[in-house]
């Protein structure tokens, strides 16, 4: 497991005033074709970072928040997501072979037959079947596309 840098750390700080801040100080984090692979991000705040094609490959994501984070082709192979929140992250066309889900929440649209349901789980294992779903609402279709 690698640490962070100094510079990563000044970046999730920056991060974390800009959420603290309502975007109005501090900086999105952006690490879009970044190399992290084994770094430890142990519940790191990263919602609404920009995570497009970051490679997180054995990191240890830990209770990470990734409300709305767009993870858009990242590598996220034998990745701990135990305990993370992942509820509304974009993780289309990301790798998450081997990946630890443990009790990660997630969320996630589907299409079948012209309606559009939110499924959710607040446990999830690979184990499980998904037992919590919804037809999506007006708003949400909005949100999910």
């Amino acid at each position: 497991m690698r640490s962070l840098t100094k510079q990563e750390k000044k970046e999730l700080e920056q991060h974390k005033l800009w959420l603290d801040t309502n975007t109005k100080q501090g900086k999105r984090l952006v690490w879009s074709y970044k190399d992290l692979r084994g770094a430890d991000l142990y519940e790191a705040n990263l919602w609404a970072a920009y995570l497009k094609r970051v490679n997180l490959e054995g990191a240890n994501l830990y209770g990470v928040i990734l409300w709305e984070a767009n993870l858009e082709g990242a590598n996220l192979t034998r990745a701990n997501l135990e305990d993370a929140d992942l509820e509304g992250a974009n993780f289309e066309g990301a790798d998450l072979e081997g990946a630890n889900l443990e009790g990660a929440v997630v969320s996630f649209a589907i299409k079948i037959l012209g309606n559009i349901y939110i499924i959710k789980s607040r446990n999830f294992s690979t184990t499980k079947r998904i037992r919590e779903y919804h037809l999506a609402t007006p708003m949400e279709i909005e949100l999910y596309g």
